[in-house]
């Protein structure tokens, strides 16, 4: 099937039947006369006049409306009425439609569930799904772009950032409107859409998940936001300290000495009384709701998680040196690395950081991971290694003075 170009009116038109509640078919006919007659940009029908809509027998309520739909004044803050109009009109068949929607409201709905999974951020382009309901239609991939979506090499992907939650979410309830209005869609209803054979976006969601997916994911959404702003409080102090072990000590041995030590303060989790509360209701608010076991069990494992605002990091060198450091949950390994570097007597010494056991090498691709992603929250330990020993002590000066025997 041919697909319809794009043009300044037809989005127009498309947008003022959208709003009007009539349906795109019935513009459809004036949006060709136009075309044809090269009345396509917005500065093209600011030129237009009565005697011009009455020659194209154009209705005078339709051209009344679109005069005034040109005189409206550009809007800084993203317009989703209008990009979704620009899918609606590009995708005349009502089947794809609404499956290039439902995939759409997918991709944006499991980055606000889940809004510090990588995966969920990056969609292989080789998808068949992908291919055949998003990068099929430039208008579909025009509505994801407007929330930072790109094609990169062999991927399709974003980097979701808190502040831009309003536009995700706008962008998601625009998705759900239109569902509403076309399908009788109630939230606390499931119903089947009565005009083709798919489901409504959410409610076929909804069925197959067994709760009301968009309200779910706004309380996910926002104690995933309340969880990130305790976490990403920023670390002030590093308190950095520095211990000589015994070499015939194990590694347990040494970590159990510094727990053991007088001022040793162990990281406790974060007790937020405004975050508190905020569970208590959300949790009173969906006790109605008919969860799936496993999304019940994923929302109360992350409500029984312990939240830290920082975690308390070890690294240990080959002659049993200890540097112990506070950083951020949500801080990468990166800057673990940049702060053994700036301690060492030789800042251009290559060197490498691992766990054990078993023996896993930090390559490059682990210095971007979180101290969470690592599984390094409260506590973590990581070692120091080079590939040939070249001394017996790597820090400077200073920070041997600085050091405590264990």
């Amino acid at each position: 099937m041919q697909q319809k170009s794009s043009t300044y009116v037809r989005q127009a038109l498309t947008q003022i039947a959208f709003e009007m509640g009539k349906p795109i078919s019935l513009v459809e006919p004036y949006i060709e006369i136009l075309e044809e007659n090269w009345y396509e940009t917005k500065e093209q029908i600011k030129m237009m006049k009565q005697e011009n809509f009455d020659e194209f027998k154009i209705p005078k309520r339709i051209g009344q409306l679109l005069m005034e739909f040109v005189q409206r004044a550009d809007d800084m803050k993203q317009n989703w009425q209008l990009e979704l109009t620009k899918i609606i009109s590009e995708i005349s068949d009502q089947d794809q439609l609404f499956k290039t929607l439902e995939i759409i409201f997918k991709i944006i709905s499991n980055v606000i569930m889940s809004p510090l999974s990588q995966d969920k951020q990056k969609i292989n382009i080789c998808s068949k799904t992908l291919q055949n309901n998003i990068l099929k239609y430039p208008s579909a991939l025009n509505y994801l772009s407007k929330l930072g979506w790109k094609i990169e090499a062999e991927f399709l992907l974003v980097e979701y950032k808190m502040d831009n939650q309003n536009d995700w979410k706008e962008a998601v309830e625009e998705l759900v409107n239109y569902t509403q209005k076309k399908s009788g869609f109630n939230p606390q209803k499931p119903s089947v859409h009565t005009s083709s054979q798919n489901v409504s976006i959410t409610s076929e969601l909804a069925k197959s998940e067994g709760y009301d997916v968009y309200s779910f994911s706004q309380k996910l959404e926002q104690l995933h936001q309340r969880r990130f702003e305790i976490m990403n409080q920023p670390i002030t102090n590093r308190e950095i300290k520095v211990f000589i072990g015994r070499k015939q000590q194990s590694p347990v041995q040494l970590q159990q000495q510094i727990q053991g030590q007088e001022d040793y303060e162990e990281v406790q989790p974060q007790k937020d009384q405004q975050l508190l509360k905020f569970l208590q209701q959300v949790a009173q608010s969906l006790e109605e709701q008919q969860f799936a076991s496993k999304r019940k069990k994923e929302y109360e494992e992350l409500l029984n998680k312990p939240i830290f605002c920082k975690t308390d990091i070890r690294v240990q060198f080959p002659n049993s040196m200890i540097v112990q450091a506070i950083f951020g949950p949500l801080e990468t390994l990166q800057a673990l690395y940049d702060l053994i570097k700036d301690m060492l007597v030789n800042s251009n010494l290559e060197f490498y950081l691992y766990t054990s056991p078993p023996p896993l090498r930090m390559t490059q691709k682990y210095l971007k991971q979180t101290f969470d992603d690592l599984s390094s929250v409260p506590n973590g330990l990581f070692y120091f290694g080079v590939e040939k020993q070249t001394s017996e002590f790597y820090l400077k000066e200073e920070w041997m003075k600085q050091a405590k025997e264990l």
